[in-house]
């Protein structure tokens, strides 16, 4: 007999599965479908009055016959709901008291509820190894980011957020049960698998590093710590290493007692990545290659250039923080390798990158910057995204 239960599914990519026939999120005209049908499951056992679904669904419309537009879209949801077991008088979505709501007598596993039930469930525990299998369990169902195609609908974006705090908070948990365990590969398999979500969150790498000095392992750490401050420093431009610091100095003292000769020192200073790529520091180190380069202007035949280039929208509306981050890594690699060897770049905003240009005079500071704003047009993969670049003679 086949299971009447439906799978319903928010994380990752949207889904609501039955033995006879899954809805995705496919076609273009599906997405207030999917919007509608998301916001009913989520708030289940609630009636959503027309006027907030309305207000839910179309944010930055000025719809006049609203009511005819909600009535249509919930006939279309019912209409493909339908699918889900043609041969049985299912009702999904009712209307009552002026309002709608999702049936709370439809049995259905809806991920998102069951992780906010999983996670109640482990602040309430007393049993350390009974709360840990509640959070392995939540930990395994997150499977992406809350409705990801979605998170310029402002109420998915706070809904994103909450549920990203939870799966952090989850897997930090499940870090420092690890860590009073002494299960320290567990905890470095967890970490890479966490990274994959966030990569940014500094506290997963933390204690990597911490599982690394469990293992006695002070030079697998000491090369994880340079992989992740380099990628803090060329993603984000964030200098992370103050916050690292404790870590960073536990590993030198576990490191073998021995002195460099000046042959190994030149090899440890030499760069590890292509040199064909133009530099790239954090802003720190950015501001002390700036006042270098001023002290030097006297002595130096070339001139030096302070470029700041700002991405912004071109339609006046703010822009998307995911779309912020795909150009901002466009630009990056643009600036990588169109640029010259002896220049340097960083990241000074969420939205802007600073250049050291070195060139033989002004014409040549022009070149490089309309060979910038060329390239950039040609390679952006949003039309609505501009770049403008300020140019100032470093004296």
């Amino acid at each position: 007999m086949q299971s009447s239960k439906l799978s319903i599914r928010l994380f990752g990519e949207f889904s609501i599965k039955s033995p006879y026939y899954e809805f995705r999120t496919a076609a273009s005209n599906s997405s207030q479908l999917t919007l509608l049908i998301s916001y009913l499951v989520v708030n289940q056992g609630i009636e959503i009055s027309k006027d907030k679904l309305a207000e839910i669904l179309w944010p930055d419309e000025n719809i006049k016959n609203y009511t005819g537009s909600l009535r249509n879209l919930v006939y279309r949801a019912r209409k493909e709901l339908k699918k889900l077991f043609p041969d049985e008088d299912r009702e999904y979505i009712l209307f009552t008291h002026n309002s709608y709501l999702w049936n709370p007598n439809i049995s259905c596993h809806v991920d998102v509820l069951e992780f906010e039930r999983l996670n109640r469930e482990a602040k309430s525990e007393p049993n350390d190894e009974s709360r840990y299998k509640l959070l392995s369990d939540m930990h395994a169902l997150y499977q992406g980011e809350f409705l990801p195609a979605f998170t310029s609908i402002e109420w998915v974006l706070y809904e994103n957020i909450y549920y990203r705090n939870l799966y952090i908070d989850c897997t930090l948990n499940m870090c420092s049960f690890l860590y009073k365990r002494k299960r320290y590969d567990d905890i470095i398999a967890l970490c890479d698998q966490s990274c994959l979500m966030y990569q940014e969150e500094e506290r997963f790498h933390r204690y990597k590093l911490m599982a690394y000095l469990g293992l006695d392992l002070p030079s697998a750490a000491l090369d994880y710590y340079r992989s992740t401050v380099n990628f803090f420093s060329q993603k984000f431009g964030i200098d992370i290493n103050p916050t690292l610091n404790d870590i960073y100095q536990e590993i030198l003292s576990r490191l073998p007692s021995m002195r460099l000769d000046i042959n190994s020192l030149e090899e440890d200073l030499k760069e590890e990545q292509d040199s064909n790529h133009t530099f790239y520091c954090n802003f720190d180190i950015f501001r002390n290659f700036y006042q270098l380069n001023r002290r030097s202007v006297r002595r130096s035949h070339s001139k030096h250039y302070l470029l700041l280039l700002t991405l912004d929208s071109l339609d006046g509306y703010p822009m998307d923080v995911e779309t912020t981050k795909e150009e901002m890594q466009i630009l990056y690699q643009l600036l990588s390798t169109q640029l010259r060897k002896n220049d340097i770049f960083t990241r000074s905003s969420h939205s802007q990158y600073s250049v050291i240009l070195t060139v033989p005079n002004e014409y040549g500071s022009e070149v490089a910057e309309r060979r910038i704003l060329q390239k950039y047009d040609q390679v952006k993969q949003h039309d609505n995204m501009g770049l403008t670049v300020e140019r100032k003679l470093i004296e």
